[in-house]
C-alpha cells in the first residue's frame, strides 16, 4: 500500500482526512508535510497492519488523543492515557489568567497549589512558562495515584523541576503552608449527565475526573470551603458552561471577596476567581 492509498482508504474509513493524516503519520514517524510529497512510498506491511489497528480504535471513539499518546496544551507537549482528563482549551483561559495575576504580583517567590491536577497542565504549564520571570513553589494534588505517575511524567518531559506531587483527597493530605494562588479544574459534570455524552468521553475518559456529584458542584463546594485555611490570595476555579454563577454564589456564602468571572475564546464564562485575605 503506497502512502496515498493509506490516506484515501483512511479518510474514508474515518470520514476524517486530517485525523487520517495524524494517525498515518504517527505510524510512520514523518510528518504531514512528507506525507503529502510522497505520495507513491510504499509502507511496509507491519506498519500497514499497525495503522489499521490504529484505525480501528479510533472508529470505536478513542480519542485521538489517547492513541497518540499527547496533546499539545499551551506551550508545552504532554503525554496522556485513560489515567487522566485530556487537556482543553477551556484549562487555557484559567492558566493564561492565573500567569497575568502572578506576573503582576510582586512578592519575589509564590506558593501555588494545582488541585486536581490531572495530567498536570495546569501546573507544568505554569512552571514552564514562567521559570525565567518568576519564583515559584509549585504543589500539584490529585487523588488518583495513576494520574499523578502522569504528571511526574510529563514534568520530566517538559525538564520542570518546582513541582511537589501529592496524592490527597482535596486537602487532606496538603501541607499547613500559605498558598497565594489556588487552581483548580475539578470535576464538574452532574453524575446523571454523564452517560449522555460523546462516547469519547463517557466511555474512555476517567469517571473520577468528571463527576461532580448530583448537581455537578461537588467538588466546588469542598475545594472552596478547604482552601480557606491554606489560601492567602486567589483562588481560581474552571467552570463548566451556565456554572459560574453558582460558583460565585458559593464562594460568596463563604466570604471570599473579588468574586469576577473570565471569560474564554467563546465567550463562555470560563473562570471563576475569589480573593482571601
Amino acid at each position: 500500500m503506497t502512502i496515498h492509498q493509506a490516506r484515501k482508504h483512511a479518510s474514508d474509513f474515518l470520514n476524517n482526512q486530517y485525523e487520517a493524516d495524524l494517525l498515518l503519520a504517527h505510524v510512520l514517524n514523518v510528518s504531514k508535510v512528507f506525507l503529502l510529497t510522497n505520495q507513491n512510498y510504499i509502507i511496509d506491511s507491519e506498519k500497514e497492519k499497525e495503522f489499521e489497528e490504529l484505525l480501528i480504535r479510533r472508529k470505536n471513539y478513542e480519542p485521538l488523543q489517547y492513541i497518540l499518546g499527547y496533546v499539545y496544551f499551551m506551550n508545552v507537549k504532554l503525554y496522556v492515557d485513560s489515567n487522566v482528563l485530556i487537556p482543553r482549551q477551556d484549562t487555557e483561559t484559567l492558566v493564561i489568567h492565573a500567569k497575568e495575576l502572578i506576573l503582576n504580583n510582586e512578592k519575589e517567590v509564590l506558593n501555588v497549589l494545582d488541585m486536581c491536577t490531572g495530567s498536570g497542565c495546569i501546573s507544568i504549564s505554569l512552571a514552564y512558562d514562567l521559570q525565567e520571570k518568576k519564583k515559584l513553589n509549585i504543589y500539584a494534588a490529585d487523588i488518583s495515584d495513576k494520574a499523578l505517575d502522569v504528571a511526574r511524567k510529563n514534568a520530566k518531559l517538559n525538564n520542570v523541576e518546582n513541582i511537589t506531587f501529592i496524592n490527597s483527597d482535596f486537602f487532606s493530605n496538603i501541607p499547613e503552608i500559605r498558598f497565594d494562588y489556588i487552581l483548580s479544574n475539578p470535576p464538574y459534570i452532574a453524575t446523571e449527565e454523564i452517560r449522555t455524552l460523546e462516547p469519547q468521553v463517557k466511555d474512555f475518559e476517567p469517571v473520577i475526573a468528571l463527576d461532580g456529584g448530583s448537581d455537578g458542584y461537588e467538588a466546588y463546594g469542598k475545594i472552596i470551603e478547604q482552601a480557606k485555611k491554606y489560601l492567602s490570595g486567589s483562588l481560581l476555579l474552571e467552570a463548566g458552561i451556565n456554572q459560574a454563577q453558582h460558583i460565585a454564589n458559593i464562594l460568596e456564602a463563604h466570604s471570599y471577596s473579588n468574586i469576577y468571572t473570565v471569560k474564554d475564546l467563546n465567550n463562555i464564562d470560563r473562570v471563576v476567581h475569589g480573593l482571601r485575605k
